[in-house]
């Protein structure tokens, strides 16, 4: 790949990675660093990519491997300590409240709920990124969105 092809892919996607890495840390600093782990990753691999068209959910593989990798190494995250989600939130508290939810999923259904409507991917996106079922994503959407509702009732 030349130079100038990684420069546009990654000029291309760095946003999106950066902001799915930050969903799931909460941390900018290791966002950062998962973002950039990811497009190294994506470089030292790039010649076994075959399926150009899906670019895009590549990364959020490479991405989801990161984190998973991130979290293997991490000490436990106690909500209290999170910063806010975006600096684009109108309602901080709710958005906090939200985040603190999200962050309770297991890693599995957060990884679903953060690629379905952080970064409007369909079911069949997400299934393809995690290398679950169609099924299996569906399930893992629907038990995220029950324990969502039931941990921000009331709020």
């Amino acid at each position: 790949m030349s130079d100038m092809a990684a420069e546009e892919i990654i000029r291309r996607h760095y946003d999106a990675i950066f902001a799915y890495c930050y969903r799931h840390t909460g941390d900018r600093e290791a966002a950062q660093d998962l973002t950039q782990e990811t497009f190294l990753r994506m470089l030292k691999c790039f010649d076994k990519y075959t399926h150009y068209d899906k670019l895009q959910n590549f990364l959020y593989v490479i991405a989801r491997n990161a984190c998973k990798d991130y979290f293997k190494k991490q000490k436990p995250i106690y909500l209290a300590e999170l910063p806010l989600q975006t600096a684009k939130e109108n309602d901080t508290d709710t958005a906090l409240t939200v985040r603190s939810a999200v962050l309770t999923l297991p890693f599995k259904e957060r990884d679903a709920v953060i690629l379905k409507y952080y970064h409007d991917c369909t079911a069949q996106q997400i299934a393809e990124i995690t290398g679950a079922t169609l099924a299996v994503t569906k399930y893992r959407l629907r038990r995220a969105t029950q324990k969502l509702r039931e941990a921000l009732k009331g709020d």
